[in-house]
């Protein structure tokens, strides 16, 4: 690669204003979950079609741990609490987007606390109350952390971190009609390191961007609150399948 000459005019000298700022509202937090005792963690919001608020969180109650979401216009006056997942076994990590037909998606990973396991599931909805039967994305065993996202070409694509290679990967299934019947996984990453927590953004002309927590080879993922070796890694793609 050629080299790319800026110049010998010195780099500007950036100057940060510290002074107050004014004029900007900054609202006292509002409970989104509901008053009931619980331990309620792992919320993702989005702002649906029509400007509401949708936030989707995993809930322990009454002895199980489920997804659920409350809806707002405002960010102050918010639904009842809807569940979306009814399971014995333990929801977490919820990630949701909207399809261009007002169709709410959410995936997950799934923990069978027996046996250890977690598995990408997911579901999706009309209106945000009635919620499609979950669908198991992935059955190793070894699978966390998904996002979900749909592309500017209309299909809906979950990005995933697996250890079924024996070191974390980053995976991903993509579906053309809405969610109903999904790919096999492709997997996207190739490294000795550790791949963790995939965020997406589509841009205008269909490229993605993906983002995502690296580690140092090795690193357990139950670690990954006190591993020091964690950078953020970025790649792009214009298909979601080649990844620069």
């Amino acid at each position: 690669m050629g080299s790319l000459s800026l110049g010998r005019a010195a780099p500007p000298i950036q100057r940060f204003d510290t002074s107050p700022i004014r004029d900007r509202l900054v609202s006292e937090p509002v409970r989104v979950d509901d008053a009931e005792p619980g331990d309620d963690q792992d919320p993702t919001v989005m702002v649906a079609r029509d400007g509401r608020f949708d936030v989707v969180w995993s809930s322990r109650r009454g002895g199980q741990v489920d997804l659920a979401i409350r809806s707002s216009s405002d960010g102050h006056t918010w639904t009842d609490e809807q569940r979306i997942t009814n399971d014995p076994e333990e929801d977490y990590y919820p990630s949701i987007t909207q399809s261009g037909d007002g169709v709410l998606h959410v995936a997950w990973f799934r923990l069978e606390r027996g046996n250890g396991r977690t598995d990408i599931w997911y579901t999706r909805s009309a209106d945000g109350i009635t919620w499609a039967a979950p669908l198991q994305i992935s059955n190793v065993g070894q699978d966390w952390a998904p996002a979900i996202y749909q592309d500017a070409g209309g299909v809906l694509w979950i990005v995933w971190s697996s250890n079924r290679t024996g070191n974390r990967e980053l995976y991903a299934v993509h579906s053309s009609d809405g969610g109903w019947v999904w790919s096999a996984p492709d997997q996207l990453t190739f490294s000795a390191a550790e791949d963790d927590f995939p965020h997406l953004a589509t841009s205008p002309n269909g490229d993605r961007v993906l983002v995502w927590t690296r580690y140092r080879p090795g690193s357990r993922r139950k670690n990954y609150l006190r591993d020091a070796s964690a950078e953020i890694v970025m790649a792009s793609s214009p298909d979601g399948l080649e990844w620069s």
